[in-house]
């Protein structure tokens, strides 16, 4: 989940944190003056010792601040997400706020992934749906960036196993495997992937 486990789970290290640093009036003055981009990056950090502080409803209200004063900054919106898939079980709008991210960010590979992740619901870990359509377009998407990292690729094959769609998952995996590109430690886990959607496992 892309590293963002430092801002949850901090609940017993109460650092006595009082009011907060950055005031909301501080931070509409900022907009204000044009610099909504500033104003955006100190309430980030404000949020991050606002959650070692178990203060949630200022980590709330800061996370829907921050991409009203920046549409662009991706960690609020993915965040933001995380808290709300796995503490308040609202998985639906998890997906539709990483959704309304992408409408001024569809370079950021990150929110096609995290979407997939999500919509794959492998497990049953995001709730009682899944969404697998829209979770093999979402790897699909991620795995065509630059620099993509290789187990995107396996992400879309291992939905395409959920989907039953075994031997397309398989021949996906066959292609890739062909790329000069592809390390020696990537195609044996690649050669893994194969086997077990082969083997029926479930995805």
């Amino acid at each position: 989940h892309h590293g963002h486990d430092h801002a949850h789970d901090h609940a017993g290290h109460a650092h006595g944190i009082g009011d907060p640093t950055v005031s909301p009036g501080f931070v509409i003055l900022l907009r204000q003056l044009g610099f909504a981009e500033l104003a955006a990056n100190l309430l980030w950090i404000q949020m991050d010792a606002d959650s070692h502080a178990g203060l949630w409803h200022r980590v709330t209200y800061a996370l829907e601040l921050i991409p009203v004063l920046d549409p662009t900054f991706i960690d609020a919106f993915l965040l933001r997400a995380y808290l709300l898939d796995e503490y308040e079980n609202r998985h639906a709008e998890a997906v539709q706020l990483l959704e309304k991210a992408l409408k001024q960010n569809q370079h950021r590979m990150e929110l096609w992934q995290q979407i997939g992740i999500y919509c794959l619901n492998h497990g049953g870990r995001h709730g009682p749906t899944r969404d697998l359509p829209k979770a093999l377009d979402a790897f699909y998407k991620a795995s065509n960036f630059a620099g993509a990292p290789p187990y995107m690729i396996r992400m879309a094959a291992a939905t395409l196993a959920a989907m039953e769609r075994r031997d397309e998952a398989v021949q996906l995996l066959r292609q890739v495997m062909s790329l000069p590109e592809r390390t020696e430690d990537q195609l044996q886990i690649d050669r893994l992937m194969i086997s077990r959607i082969l083997s029926g496992e479930k995805f």
